[in-house]
C-alpha cells in the first residue's frame, strides 16, 4: 500500500472554501479512482493556511497517476502544491 500525499499553501482567508472544495468536488473524484483504498484524511492549519491531503492507494503507480494538472483549489493557491508518494510500512 502506498500513500500520497499532497500539500498546498492556501490564501490566507480562503481556507473554509478550499475545504468546502475538497469535501464535495475533490473526495468523490479521488474515491472513482483505480487503486483506491478506503482511506484519507485532510489537515488543515488555519494559523499558516496550509493544507494537507493524505490518500492511500493499493500499489505506488496508483498512487502516481492522476490527481495532478487542473483543479479548482489551483485558484485559492498561493504556489504550485507538493505531491510525494511513500510506501505505507505501519498502521
Amino acid at each position: 500500500m502506498h500513500a500520497r500525499v499532497t500539500r498546498r499553501q492556501i490564501q490566507p482567508g480562503r481556507m473554509d472554501e478550499a475545504l468546502t472544495i475538497m469535501r464535495d468536488s475533490r473526495a468523490p473524484m479521488v474515491r472513482a479512482r483505480k487503486g483506491y483504498v478506503q482511506g484519507g484524511r485532510v489537515l488543515a492549519d488555519r494559523n499558516t493556511s496550509t493544507l494537507i491531503a493524505m490518500t492511500l492507494w493499493e500499489t505506488e503507480a496508483d498512487a502516481k497517476a492522476g490527481g495532478a494538472g487542473d483543479s479548482p483549489l489551483d485558484a485559492l493557491s498561493v504556489e504550485p502544491s507538493v505531491r510525494e508518494v511513500y510506501e505505507v510500512v505501519q498502521m
